[in-house]
């Protein structure tokens, strides 16, 4: 059965209503920190390492090192309003350098790590031009990371993190240290205003140079209510990280809007989870985490992982609230496949959309409520939707909303000429909220782009709204046009990943475009765990013969011929059991734009 959308409907606007008044509530990084340290004691921050060993940081220990790395900053002449890039493997480093900068009124941008830091590295193209387009600011390095760095043109830059904490107050940089937050040490730290930058985030530069993104300490104060409305993160949480810290959830989601609820959190080496994905579970169970997050792949990581794993190991994780998903597609076959896997309550299932510039996840959904998952006519994902009672047959799409906004923040769906939409139309999501970046440091074009009318950040995601919540369906650009047919690459990819042999959310879908024809040709990637190689070819989609890489391969170019009546330019699958070179490029960020939350 079919339900069309109602002649009459509503806008397509949809408010989060108004931030709940709390005077108590920080307004700045250094607030919340202080109030942690002060109120929170107990709470803080553990570090796990890609050996397996973590150390505790608390609240007042955290803010003690702070101190010693902003006094090392200070001394070095590094003045408040200043930038500072940071590349800092070590986590037990990281931390009291980040919020050293915070508390000096130094602005940190995070940076990735590299594969190498040879010259033609993505990673390190983009934090050259991140150095340069900040006015070569300090950069604040790991010993892991000094030697790499040596070799750039900002190496005179360099500063090392332990140098800096050696600046600072005796034995402030090592051991637990009784600290008073509103001591004499907490006369020298800077409080800025609320709507000063306080952190740059970089886009991911998968359509070009990366932009510089900031963010101010109002963003992240309101960006902590909602968390606290919409997440029910409260004081006693645990949250726990594995992502890259260059990754705005990771950063925000995970720690710092903890600091400023008096929560824990737990932050994992990437590759420690990549190499074994259960030990995430192990690791939400020994430290009962009540909030984790993941983008579908690492969902799909966990669940395939468990299911290959021997003595059908179970993991006691009832305790867990809210699990978030974003920074792709959020699947619903992913959702379940990793529930039944792991034992984490369906209830705690909560796909979420937002972005770097959106100061990480804006609205949040719940895979159990009714009107989360919604099955609707493919063919009407470009105009007005059209929902069907079940997936069971024809031309359909199943589909996740992200939910509402979060206090403070409005959505709306507008047309190619900005013109609002009605409910149940598909169109353009912008969000205004005080969360909003103000603009791309030093690209006016770019931020002239994004807000197309006034304080509206046009995301460039493509979604609509049914009773106020969002449904994400794409991208505006991630789009392939195949003889004048739009295709979702998500789409392409959740076909390609029904196909036996794919290791699903390990499948990425692009269009090159053809000169030659004027439309593009689509080529799918895609890892197997068939024996037998890699294969790159024109895949024939009657293949019964040729290695088992092969044969993947022609049922790749078979499911999609099926499905669009054309065959893709090339298959290229990747053979071997390991799934690294996906997910690694995934968690790098760069194949992705900036929203860290959501489709």
């Amino acid at each position: 059965m079919t339900t069309a959308s109602p002649p009459a409907r509503r806008p397509a606007v949809s408010h989060g209503g108004e931030l709940p008044a709390d005077p108590q509530h920080p307004r700045t990084l250094g607030a919340a920190l202080r109030r942690a340290a002060r109120d929170f004691p107990d709470a803080g921050i553990r570090v796990v390492a890609e050996d397996g060993t973590d150390t505790l940081l608390d609240h007042a220990t955290l803010l003690t090192r702070a101190r010693a790395v902003r006094a090392g900053l200070r001394a070095r002449g590094v003045a408040p309003g200043s930038a500072a890039i940071l590349r800092v493997d070590s986590g037990v480093d990281y931390w009291p350098a980040f919020w050293g900068c915070a508390l000096g009124g130094v602005v940190p941008l995070t940076v990735g790590a590299p594969a190498g830091y040879d010259a033609d590295s993505p990673a390190v193209a983009a934090l050259l031009h991140a150095w340069r387009a900040l006015d070569a600011p300090v950069v604040l390095a790991g010993a892991a990371d000094a030697a790499g760095l040596a070799g750039l043109p900002l190496a005179d830059r360099v500063v090392d993190v332990a140098e800096l904490a050696a600046a600072g107050p005796a034995g402030a940089a090592a051991g637990r240290a009784a600290v008073d937050p509103a001591g004499a040490s907490a006369d020298a730290d800077v409080e800025p205003g609320p709507d000063e930058v306080a952190v740059l985030q970089l886009s991911s530069g998968s359509t070009g140079t990366p932009k510089i993104i900031p963010l101010t300490h109002r963003g992240l104060s309101e960006y902590a209510v909602g968390a606290r409305v919409l997440l029910d993160v409260r004081p006693g949480d645990v949250l726990l990280n594995w992502l890259p810290l260059d990754h705005v959830a990771g950063l925000l989601l995970y720690h710092l809007g903890g600091v400023f609820l008096g929560a824990s959190s737990v932050h994992v080496a990437t590759g420690l989870v990549l190499a074994d994905p259960t030990r995430w579970l192990d690791l939400m169970a020994r430290h009962g985490v009540t909030h984790g997050w993941s983008p579908n792949f690492g969902l799909r990581l966990v669940a395939d992982a468990v299911g290959r794993a021997p003595g059908g190991r179970r993991w006691e994780l009832g305790g867990v609230r809210r699990m978030v998903s974003g920074g792709e597609q959020c699947l619903p076959e992913t959702f379940r496949a990793f529930v039944a896997a792991t034992g984490v309550p369906a209830a705690a299932m909560t796909p979420a959309w937002g972005m770097s510039e959106t100061s990480t996840g804006i609205t949040f959904g719940s895979f159990t409520e009714p009107g989360c998952r919604q099955v609707v006519r493919t063919a009407s994902l470009d105009g007005d939707v059209e929902w069907v009672e079940d997936a069971a047959g024809g031309d359909v799409t199943e589909l996740l909303s992200v939910g509402r906004p979060a206090p403070g923040a409005t959505l709306r769906i507008v047309d190619a000429d900005g013109a609002v939409q009605p409910e149940g139309r598909v169109g353009r999501v912008q969000v205004r909220s005080a969360r909003v970046t103000p603009g791309y440091l030093g690209d006016p074009e770019a931020t002239r782009a994004a807000f197309p009318d006034g304080d509206w950040l046009d995301t460039g995601d493509l979604g609509y709204l049914r009773d106020g919540a969002l449904t994400v369906t794409g991208r505006a650009k991630d789009l392939v046009i195949l003889n004048g047919q739009n295709i979702p690459c998500h789409e392409v990819e959740r076909v390609v990943g029904a196909v036996a042999g794919v290791r699903a959310g390990l499948v990425a879908a692009v269009g090159v475009p053809d000169a030659r024809t004027g439309t593009e040709a689509l080529v799918v990637f895609a890892v197997t765990d068939a024996e037998g190689g890699h294969a790159v070819a024109p895949a024939d989609p009657h293949a019964t013969t040729g290695s088992a890489a092969e044969r993947v391969a022609g049922a790749v170019s078979a499911a999609v011929a099926r499905r669009w009546q054309l065959a893709p330019r090339r298959v290229v699958i990747l053979g071997g059991r390991r799934p690294a070179p996906f997910p690694a490029a995934a968690v790098a960020g760069e194949d992705h734009p900036s929203r860290a939350l959501g489709s």
